[in-house]
């Protein structure tokens, strides 16, 4: 999926000959590009034609590198809910994409959002998708030129909880947790003056021996490798300063950068790769220098810019912009190209105390026009959670919607539009800056008071210049002065296009779908005009962000070729999109039943849509007997579903609680869900919990180390557990014959929320025959 060099210099050489025959024309290149795409498919994974794209001008006008270019932190947001929402982040002037970590976390569903920086192994998939949906993300990205970089965790792994902070947790993948050569042992408070505590010290979270090559050969760089090899462009690495670098001449050294960043490259030589190295200003007690190291991470990585970012935020505050202009952007000596810049991270915007916490959406966008017209750096916007907190409920979902606001949008055009020019800073007064970049734009803000400007030096070329964000006028400039008026909190971004041609998107570009029907959206910038065609029907007129919907009971197969134009005075963009309709999903759920049950109902539903969709009204449909105490039901035209089973007034899973999720053939028993039908070789075990108070809502469920008990996910523990006598619960599973388990009882709420035993593990050996019971005390 990455480029191969030998492909490249192909594609170059077909665009080289396409440019010398005869009617070939700029305006045609959209039809260059999509043969490129047809000579990538045929030879290469079809994701390798981003090499060629990266060689010519976006189609949205982006930077063909992350570095050039204007981050988008899509925090907490599923791999899906980017994909469907990538054609306008391509409109809103971003190129790359972080996502937030994507190594399974302790709890699934996480409570919290730091809880998924609590990861349990060095694979791909937690609640946020699957690796395949984050492949699919990865690969349809590709088609709008945006870049995805993964936030990852390799200095520590999820604790065992409360009063167990400094260990690792049960959950851990064991050949990890096992292994006391992968750990750091030091478990006192650190000493943010000792910079050997920084890098072997425990941050609340065990801490990782990141200096052991068997840890970096056989967990890391495989992880980090295959993520690339998934369509990965870049990575951020959490926690980075506290992981050694060789210049720390520890004994042993630690040479986890050098042997990382090696590993990463030989994958994807172009892979952008950033570490978060806070500067906290504190000097070594021994050697004077400081802990942050940040002058020497640089030899391996890109930084990221806080003390810059809490400038910029005491220059809004503070409506003194002067505090924001340092050349050297806080970053002592380092060159300022090496610094992801922002305004806000979701650190100063979540954690308690956050600097930027009551910041106002005007205080961003403000601050965001002084980073992102500045010329060095790569500027990042935060997404902010809707909750305000990024609690459970908003874990997967796209956040407020000021990242694609209209002054956001236009500061990000603006940063790519100004690539290569020199910046002149220009401060007016302390509540006004104007900021120059060459000859071709200005962003001029105004914390407060409108100012006429009549003379005002300025590098801009002489001309009329329309404000890109449509707040102010127009702005006008002869012989290097510039007049016009800035409102009072105000931002005006001005630059001239010049003659480029309308932009279409999209969204979803192309595919296959399977509900009855697709929802399509049609958007267009640098356009008067716009009419789309479906199916070579006459053209109709629309405004940009129209939706469309297709496929409303027509047969399976049926194709739909979208063709949208925009048109402006320098002429036309034309963008075809083809649909197929294929044939509805379906899988069969299996259950097998409670002994005391008559037949069981099936009800099944899915709420993360709007409005919200069910199969047959509570309490559904009644199921199918297979014999031997299991049922099955088939549902089709679903791509997923809750479902929940009852009977006679019990329903499992219990009243307040979610159904268990299904996307495909399923068999579930006693609260498992199984890829395959349970043996019939298994025992039902008793399990008793006794002394187990729980508060309203809570239920008692066993989580162990076997599929049967959830593999350590609390979202697949089996249970809910009966009380018969409270507070004792008890509960039977099939198990195993002969299997030796690990377990641990958990509270669980209709929330997610767990609270875990805080005993060591339980021991059983199950039965081989006959039946099997154990008792433990919470």
């Amino acid at each position: 999926m990455k480029k191969k060099s030998k492909l490249l210099c192909s594609l170059l050489l077909l665009l080289a000959l396409l440019l010398q025959l005869p009617g070939f024309t700029p305006q045609k290149l959209a039809t260059a590009n999509a043969a490129a795409d047809t000579v990538v498919a045929a030879g290469e994974p079809a994701a390798d034609g981003a090499a060629f794209l990266e060689t010519v001008s976006s189609e949205y006008g982006l930077p063909g590198t992350t570095a050039e270019g204007v981050i988008l932190h899509a925090f907490d947001w599923s791999f899906n809910t980017i994909k469907s929402n990538l054609g306008a982040i391509a409109q809103a002037g971003y190129n790359t994409v972080q996502t937030s970590v994507v190594q399974p976390s302790k709890e699934d569903p996480a409570s919290m959002w730091y809880m998924l920086y609590q990861p349990v192994d060095f694979s791909i998939g937690n609640q946020l998708g699957t690796e395949a949906d984050f492949t699919s993300l990865c690969q349809e990205a590709d088609k709008y030129g945006i870049k995805i970089i993964v936030d990852v965790l390799c200095n520590h792994t999820a604790n065992n909880g409360s009063g167990q902070e400094m260990y690792p947790s049960d959950r851990l993948n064991s050949a990890i947790r096992n292994n006391a050569s992968f750990w750091h042992t030091f478990k006192s408070s650190i000493n943010y003056s000792d910079r050997w505590q920084v890098t072997h010290g425990c941050i609340g979270l065990p801490d990782l021996a990141t200096e052991n090559t068997d840890l970096q050969n056989k967990y890391i760089i495989p992880f980090l490798k295959r993520l690339a090899a998934d369509g990965a462009d870049g990575f951020r690495f959490d926690a980075a300063k506290h992981i050694a670098l060789p210049e720390d001449n520890d004994n042993p050294a630690d040479y986890f950068w050098p042997n990382v960043i090696s590993a990463i490259k030989a994958a994807d030589s172009s892979s952008f790769i950033y570490g978060e190295v806070l500067q906290a200003g504190d000097r070594d007690i021994y050697d004077g220098k400081y802990t942050d190291a940040f002058e020497d991470y640089a030899k391996y990585i890109n930084l990221t810019a806080s003390a810059y970012g809490n400038d910029v935020r005491n220059a809004i505050k503070d409506h003194n912009v002067g505090k924001a202009l340092s050349s050297s952007y806080g970053g002592r000596g380092v060159d300022p190209g090496k610094l992801i810049t922002w305004v806000e991270s979701h650190d100063t915007y979540l954690n308690s105390g956050g600097d930027s916490r009551n910041m106002s959406n005007w205080q961003i966008e403000m601050g965001w026009a002084i980073v992102a017209a500045r010329e060095k750096g790569t500027p990042l916007f935060f997404n902010r959670p809707a909750d305000g907190k990024g609690a459970s409920g908003t874990i997967g979902k796209a956040g407020d919607d000021e990242w694609k606001d209209n002054e956001i949008t236009a500061l990000n055009k603006f940063h790519n539009a100004m690539a290569g020019q020199n910046e002149t800073l220009r401060q007016v007064n302390n509540n006004v800056l104007i900021i120059d970049r060459g000859t071709k734009g200005s962003v001029i803000l105004s914390l407060d008071g409108t100012t006429t400007f009549t003379s005002q030096a300025t590098n801009l070329a002489d001309g009329t210049y329309m404000d890109k964000t449509g707040v102010n006028g127009t702005f006008t400039v002869q012989n290097g002065k510039l007049n016009g008026i800035i409102k009072s909190g105000t931002i005006a971004v001005l630059y001239n296009t010049g003659s480029s041609a309308p932009v279409i998107t999209v969204s979803p570009d192309s595919g296959t779908f399977t509900s009855d029907t697709q929802t399509i959206t049609m958007s267009y910038s640098n356009a008067s005009y716009a009419t789309y065609s479906l199916n070579n029907a006459a053209p109709i007129a629309f405004t940009s962000g129209t939706s469309i919907q297709i496929g409303g009971n027509a047969p399976q197969n049926t194709t739909y070729t979208l063709t949208v134009t925009a048109t402006n005075s320098t002429g036309s963009t034309t963008k075809t999109c083809t649909y197929i309709k294929s044939a509805a999903n379906s899988y069969t759920v299996h259950y097998y039943k409670p002994s005391s049950w008559g037949t069981p109902n099936i009800y099944y539903y899915d709420e993360t849509v709007s409005p919200k969709k069910e199969g047959a009204a509570w309490p559904g449909t009644a199921m199918t007997s297979e014999g031997d105490g299991w049922y099955s039901y088939t549902i089709s035209g679903w791509d997923k579903a809750y479902v929940m089973f009852n009977s006679g007034g019990a329903q499992i899973p219990a009243s307040g609680q979610s159904g268990y999720l299904v996307t495909k053939n399923c068999w579930i028993q006693n609260g498992i869900i199984n890829d395959s039908k349970p043996s019939s070789s298994s025992i039902p075990v008793t399990f008793t919990v006794t002394n187990a108070t729980t508060a309203l809502g809570q239920n008692i469920y066993i989580s162990g180390n076997i599929a049967e008990l959830g593999n350590w996910t609390p979202a697949n523990a089996a249970g809910p557990a009966a009380c018969p006598n409270y507070p004792a619960w008890q509960l039977t599973v099939s198990l195993p014959a002969g299997k030796s388990i690990e377990f641990k009882a958990i509270k669980k709420d209709s929330s997610g929320n767990v609270v875990w035993q805080s005993t060591p593990n339980s021991t059983y050996t199950v039965p081989t025959s006959g039946t099997g019971s154990v008792s433990i005390s919470w």
